[in-house]
Protein backbone atom coordinates (compact mmCIF):
# COMPACT_ATOMS: atom_id res chain seq x y z
CA UNK A 1 0.00 0.00 0.00
CA UNK A 2 1.34 3.41 -0.92
CA UNK A 3 2.26 5.86 1.82
CA UNK A 4 -0.64 8.06 2.89
CA UNK A 5 0.44 11.52 4.02
CA UNK A 6 -0.94 12.53 7.41
CA UNK A 7 -3.34 15.40 8.05
CA UNK A 8 -1.38 18.60 8.70
CA UNK A 9 1.61 17.57 6.55
CA UNK A 10 3.05 20.30 4.31
CA UNK A 11 3.16 19.07 0.72
CA UNK A 12 3.64 20.24 -2.83
CA UNK A 13 0.49 20.40 -4.92
CA UNK A 14 0.00 21.47 -8.52
CA UNK A 15 -1.06 24.91 -7.19
CA UNK A 16 1.81 25.48 -4.73
CA UNK A 17 2.72 24.50 -1.17
CA UNK A 18 0.07 23.80 1.43
CA UNK A 19 -1.18 21.54 4.19
CA UNK A 20 -3.33 18.44 4.05
CA UNK A 21 -6.70 19.04 5.70
CA UNK A 22 -8.11 15.57 4.91
CA UNK A 23 -6.71 12.37 3.46
CA UNK A 24 -9.40 10.18 1.91
CA UNK A 25 -8.44 6.64 0.93
CA UNK A 26 -11.07 5.61 -1.64
CA UNK A 27 -11.64 1.89 -2.12
CA UNK A 28 -13.18 -0.07 -4.97
CA UNK A 29 -16.89 -0.37 -4.21
CA UNK A 30 -19.72 -1.94 -6.17
CA UNK A 31 -20.54 1.32 -7.93
CA UNK A 32 -16.86 2.04 -8.65
CA UNK A 33 -16.85 -0.87 -11.09
CA UNK A 34 -18.76 1.39 -13.49
CA UNK A 35 -15.55 3.27 -14.28
CA UNK A 36 -12.64 1.36 -12.70
CA UNK A 37 -11.07 -2.05 -12.85
CA UNK A 38 -10.16 -3.87 -9.69
CA UNK A 39 -11.58 -5.97 -6.90
CA UNK A 40 -14.05 -4.75 -4.35
CA UNK A 41 -12.25 -3.57 -1.21
CA UNK A 42 -8.94 -2.78 -2.95
CA UNK A 43 -7.46 0.69 -2.54
CA UNK A 44 -8.46 2.72 -5.60
CA UNK A 45 -6.68 6.00 -4.85
CA UNK A 46 -6.06 8.50 -2.09
CA UNK A 47 -7.74 11.87 -2.41
CA UNK A 48 -6.07 14.75 -0.56
CA UNK A 49 -7.90 17.92 0.36
CA UNK A 50 -5.34 20.68 0.92
CA UNK A 51 -5.24 24.38 1.72
CA UNK A 52 -2.56 26.11 -0.37
CA UNK A 53 -0.45 28.78 1.36
CA UNK A 54 2.10 29.94 -1.20
CA UNK A 55 3.44 29.50 -4.72
CA UNK A 56 6.53 27.48 -5.62
CA UNK A 57 8.48 30.76 -5.48
CA UNK A 58 7.30 31.53 -1.93
CA UNK A 59 4.69 34.17 -2.81
CA UNK A 60 1.75 34.05 -0.40
CA UNK A 61 -1.55 33.34 -2.17
CA UNK A 62 -4.01 36.23 -2.28
CA UNK A 63 -6.73 33.67 -1.51
CA UNK A 64 -6.08 30.45 0.36
CA UNK A 65 -7.55 27.82 -1.93
CA UNK A 66 -8.96 24.56 -0.60
CA UNK A 67 -8.73 21.99 -3.36
CA UNK A 68 -8.71 18.24 -3.88
CA UNK A 69 -5.70 16.43 -5.35
CA UNK A 70 -5.06 12.84 -6.36
CA UNK A 71 -1.30 13.39 -6.11
CA UNK A 72 0.84 15.43 -3.71
CA UNK A 73 4.60 15.47 -3.17
CA UNK A 74 6.72 15.33 -0.04
CA UNK A 75 8.71 18.54 0.40
CA UNK A 76 12.47 18.51 -0.08
CA UNK A 77 14.73 20.18 2.48
CA UNK A 78 14.98 23.25 0.22
CA UNK A 79 11.20 23.45 -0.21
CA UNK A 80 10.65 23.13 3.56
CA UNK A 81 13.10 25.99 4.08
CA UNK A 82 11.24 28.15 1.54
CA UNK A 83 7.91 27.49 3.29
CA UNK A 84 9.39 28.30 6.72
CA UNK A 85 10.91 31.53 5.40
CA UNK A 86 7.62 32.54 3.76
CA UNK A 87 5.78 31.90 7.03
CA UNK A 88 8.27 33.95 9.07
CA UNK A 89 8.34 36.80 6.50
CA UNK A 90 4.53 36.99 6.47
CA UNK A 91 3.35 36.34 10.05
CA UNK A 92 -0.03 38.09 9.67
CA UNK A 93 -0.88 36.28 6.46
CA UNK A 94 0.23 32.98 7.99
CA UNK A 95 -2.06 33.63 10.96
CA UNK A 96 -4.91 34.25 8.51
CA UNK A 97 -4.00 31.03 6.70
CA UNK A 98 -4.20 29.02 9.93
CA UNK A 99 -7.45 30.53 11.17
CA UNK A 100 -9.37 31.06 7.93
CA UNK A 101 -12.04 28.47 7.22
CA UNK A 102 -12.28 27.30 3.63
CA UNK A 103 -15.44 28.66 2.04
CA UNK A 104 -15.48 26.27 -0.90
CA UNK A 105 -17.63 23.17 -0.55
CA UNK A 106 -15.80 20.33 -2.27
CA UNK A 107 -18.29 17.84 -3.63
CA UNK A 108 -17.49 14.44 -5.06
CA UNK A 109 -20.11 13.26 -7.52
CA UNK A 110 -20.61 9.65 -8.59
CA UNK A 111 -22.83 8.99 -11.61
CA UNK A 112 -24.46 5.65 -12.45
CA UNK A 113 -26.17 5.61 -15.83
CA UNK A 114 -29.04 3.31 -16.85
CA UNK A 115 -30.98 2.76 -20.07
CA UNK A 116 -34.70 2.54 -19.37
CA UNK A 117 -37.97 2.30 -21.28
CA UNK A 118 -39.59 5.55 -22.42
CA UNK A 119 -42.63 5.13 -20.19
CA UNK A 120 -40.57 4.35 -17.06
CA UNK A 121 -38.81 7.69 -16.65
CA UNK A 122 -41.38 9.54 -14.54
CA UNK A 123 -41.87 6.52 -12.29
CA UNK A 124 -38.11 6.20 -11.76
CA UNK A 125 -37.64 9.89 -10.96
CA UNK A 126 -40.46 9.72 -8.42
CA UNK A 127 -39.18 6.53 -6.78
CA UNK A 128 -35.64 7.91 -6.45
CA UNK A 129 -37.11 11.01 -4.76
CA UNK A 130 -38.90 8.69 -2.31
CA UNK A 131 -35.70 6.70 -1.68
CA UNK A 132 -33.82 9.93 -1.04
CA UNK A 133 -36.38 11.00 1.55
CA UNK A 134 -36.12 7.63 3.31
CA UNK A 135 -32.33 7.70 3.60
CA UNK A 136 -30.45 9.18 6.55
CA UNK A 137 -28.74 12.57 5.96
CA UNK A 138 -25.50 10.61 5.43
CA UNK A 139 -25.58 7.14 3.92
CA UNK A 140 -23.48 4.48 2.20
CA UNK A 141 -24.14 2.83 -1.14
CA UNK A 142 -25.20 -0.34 0.72
CA UNK A 143 -27.86 1.65 2.58
CA UNK A 144 -29.05 3.13 -0.72
CA UNK A 145 -29.31 -0.38 -2.23
CA UNK A 146 -31.42 -1.53 0.74
CA UNK A 147 -33.95 1.27 0.08
CA UNK A 148 -33.73 0.71 -3.67
CA UNK A 149 -34.78 -2.93 -3.28
CA UNK A 150 -37.81 -1.93 -1.19
CA UNK A 151 -39.17 0.24 -4.02
CA UNK A 152 -39.65 -2.36 -6.80
CA UNK A 153 -37.68 -0.42 -9.37
CA UNK A 154 -38.08 -1.37 -13.05
CA UNK A 155 -34.35 -2.12 -13.32
CA UNK A 156 -31.62 -3.58 -11.14
CA UNK A 157 -29.22 -1.23 -9.37
CA UNK A 158 -26.43 -3.43 -10.80
CA UNK A 159 -27.41 -2.75 -14.43
CA UNK A 160 -25.47 0.48 -14.78
CA UNK A 161 -23.23 1.00 -17.78
CA UNK A 162 -19.61 0.15 -17.18
CA UNK A 163 -16.61 1.91 -18.66
CA UNK A 164 -16.31 1.28 -22.39
CA UNK A 165 -19.78 -0.25 -22.61
CA UNK A 166 -21.90 1.24 -25.41
CA UNK A 167 -25.65 1.50 -25.65
CA UNK A 168 -28.25 2.62 -28.15
CA UNK A 169 -29.75 5.79 -26.77
CA UNK A 170 -33.42 5.56 -25.92
CA UNK A 171 -34.23 7.01 -22.53
CA UNK A 172 -31.28 7.31 -20.20
CA UNK A 173 -31.46 8.04 -16.49
CA UNK A 174 -28.43 8.88 -14.39
CA UNK A 175 -28.30 8.57 -10.61
CA UNK A 176 -26.03 11.21 -9.10
CA UNK A 177 -24.59 10.57 -5.64
CA UNK A 178 -23.07 13.58 -3.84
CA UNK A 179 -20.40 13.32 -1.16
CA UNK A 180 -19.18 16.36 0.80
CA UNK A 181 -15.38 16.50 1.10
CA UNK A 182 -15.06 12.96 -0.29
CA UNK A 183 -16.15 11.57 3.09
CA UNK A 184 -15.48 7.89 3.84
CA UNK A 185 -15.84 5.44 6.70
CA UNK A 186 -14.65 1.82 6.97
CA UNK A 187 -13.72 1.61 3.26
CA UNK A 188 -17.11 2.98 2.20
CA UNK A 189 -18.01 6.33 0.69
CA UNK A 190 -20.44 8.48 2.67
CA UNK A 191 -23.02 10.26 0.53
CA UNK A 192 -25.30 13.14 1.48
CA UNK A 193 -27.79 12.97 -1.41
CA UNK A 194 -28.91 10.98 -4.43
CA UNK A 195 -30.96 12.35 -7.31
CA UNK A 196 -32.14 10.91 -10.63
CA UNK A 197 -31.70 12.97 -13.77
CA UNK A 198 -32.99 12.25 -17.26
CA UNK A 199 -30.15 12.77 -19.75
Amino acid sequence: MKEIFEIGTWVGTEDGYGQILYNRPLYVEEFTLATKLGKKGELDRVMYICKVFCSFEGKVKSKFLVRNYTSVQELSKKEKGLVEKTKSDNPERYKEYITEEGKEILLRQVFLTYKVEDDQVDEILEKIRNISKALKPFFTFKEFVKEFKKNEMPFSYQDFYKKGQSYIRSEVVSLRFDSILYATKNKESIFCSVVAVKI
